[in-house]
């Protein structure tokens, strides 16, 4: 499944730290290669008795939501899950909260004594003890599901749309309270965005039952085998295993049992993650499920910009509708970007914002892949861009304005870009999909006459390349990381965009204004249009 994958930027470097052999039966963990660097890269100290940064207020899982608290629609439910008066897997009604909103939420679930609760916890960065954590004991402490929170303070505080996510802590099942047949539908899991699978020493044919009919409803389900420090420990003396054998063997015997890949499988303990004592692979675990769990909640939640009129981008056409703001909001960011003066006597008449839900699921899914490829962040734009045009810069997404004719508008607004049709002479950085910082610079481009129209995208710019003089009109893909020549094929990576800062010798003497050149049209997406009468 795609939430379980390893980051790119993990998977490319040389001390990766899970080698995966492949055979004809399985994919087996053949070694562990917890080195500094890769828990770095996951957001763990390498120091002795700290074992998560931030790990007393959750903030791995708090940076985690915060990055896709734009994506995320809190509104109605996730994608698989079936109507509200669904007559066989109705959603309960201690799902909804008091403004009818289900919200973000994620249940844990399993048997009775798995340490279901001290993961809800631990998640949340509290111990048992904190307020509002959930009750923890030797015996079944839940009784009804319970919702929980995130904290209002620490990492979790800054968060948009806080109260909207909520984890459950849901009874076990196959109890004479809870039977397993009427589980799925009297706990209303079809509706919850993620469920996490806590297994015990045992894989029974309950939880076997469960990981079924989930996974036929498409829920997105994490399997997690919790105190696994007692299993090392017991193995340990009694058969003087090491920590890595058991590890192995328990993966692979988990996976086994419940028909998945060992890489649906996430070995922790939950009690232990706060605190010192805690091993390596086990803390990669983990970190690999709180990202999981992100991932797949993304998947089902994808939603428009929080300003869209309409935000869900499921089983929804594509349409354009005229912008709520006012039209001097365009006004300004025009002269505000204006370097020749053109726009000082011109007039805003229309202003629509596109809301298109296929492109943009496209342009998420790039900027998600970007995201994973530079963990670390890219280098910023030089010189830095207005702060009003920049999104995030951590994949250098900027607003940059683009204009066309009439005709090539409609197509644009309804389908994208397609750099398959840019031209391929007259171009003096290559052929792509030009942009530009000032707005007077894409009015040249823009169709005559009294009345034009530009067109303000959201563009990721990525890892930068800086044109220090011409590029072959030909040229259809951004150069090399390593230097090597335009036309030359190599085996190294990209850029992933070309900037033409001001100054820039070229043919036709000095650049003047700025340019922006990407090679992929799932890199922009034409969010406003905005029509304008030049006096």
């Amino acid at each position: 499944p795609f939430w379980l994958k390893p980051s790119a930027h993990l998977k490319q470097h040389p001390s990766f730290p899970i080698v995966w052999r492949r055979t004809a039966m399985a994919q087996f963990v053949v070694a562990w290669g917890a080195t500094e660097w890769a828990l770095a890269a996951l957001g763990v100290a390498a120091t002795s008795g700290v074992i998560l940064a931030h790990s007393t207020t959750g903030g791995r899982l708090a940076n985690l939501l915060g990055q896709a608290a734009e994506q995320v629609c809190p509104q109605g439910g996730p994608q698989h899950s079936p109507p509200g008066d669904d007559e066989k897997f109705p959603c309960p009604a201690w799902l909804w909260n008091g403004a009818r909103v289900r919200g973000i939420n994620w249940a844990i679930l399993g048997d009775p004594g798995t340490g279901k609760s001290t993961l809800n916890n631990t998640l949340r960065g509290l111990r048992a003890r904190d307020e509002g954590a959930a009750q923890v004991g030797v015996t079944e402490t839940t009784a009804a599901p319970t919702p929980y929170a995130l904290p209002d303070s620490g990492a979790f505080a800054s968060i948009p749309n806080r109260d909207s996510y909520r984890f459950w802590d849901i009874p076990g099942a196959g109890t004479p309270d809870q039977p397993a047949d009427t589980y799925v539908s009297e706990m209303g899991l079809r509706h919850f965005d993620a469920v996490i699978l806590v297994i015990g020493q045992r894989f029974t044919e309950v939880a076997l039952t469960l990981l079924v009919h989930l996974r036929r409803f498409r829920v997105p389900v994490l399997l997690v085998r919790n105190k696994v420090d007692q299993d090392i420990d017991n193995q340990m003396q009694d058969h003087g295993w090491t920590r890595d054998q058991t590890l192995t063997l328990l993966r692979a015997d988990l996976a086994s049992r419940a028909c998945i890949d060992v890489g649906e499988v996430f070995l922790i303990a939950a009690g232990r993650v706060l605190g010192p004592g805690n091993s390596e692979p086990l803390i990669l675990d983990f970190l690999r499920l709180e990202e999981a769990l992100v991932h797949c909640t993304l998947r089902g939640r994808c939603a428009g910009p929080f300003y869209w009129e309409n935000r869900e981008l499921e089983n929804r056409p594509a349409h354009r509708h005229l912008c709520p703001i006012r039209q001097d909001w365009a006004m300004v960011l025009l002269r505000q970007s204006d370097h020749c003066g053109r726009f000082s006597r011109a007039e805003v008449i229309e202003v629509q914002r596109n809301e298109n839900a296929a492109l943009y699921k496209e342009f998420l899914q790039m900027r998600t892949d970007l995201t994973g490829t530079y963990q670390d962040g890219v280098r910023s734009l030089q010189p830095a861009i207005d702060a009003e045009f920049l999104i995030n810069g951590q994949v250098n997404e900027v607003f940059l304005w683009h204009g066309t004719g009439s005709t090539a508008m409609e197509t644009i607004l309804r389908r994208g870009f397609d750099e398959r049709v840019a031209s391929v002479s007259g171009n003096l950085y290559g052929s792509g999909l030009y942009f530009a910082s000032q707005s007077c610079k894409s009015l040249q481009y823009a169709s005559r006459g009294t009345e034009r129209c530009l067109i303000l995208c959201r563009v990721l710019l990525g890892n930068v390349f800086y044109a220090t003089g011409p590029i072959d009109a030909v040229i259809r893909r951004p150069p090399c990381v390593q230097g090597c020549p335009h036309e030359t094929p190599c085996p190294h990576e990209r850029h992933d965009s070309v900037v033409a800062n001001s100054g820039v010798q070229h043919t036709l003497g000095a650049q003047v204004h700025r340019e922006f050149v990407v090679h992929n049209r799932r890199q922009v997406y034409p969010e406003f249009l905005i029509k304008i009468r030049m006096q």
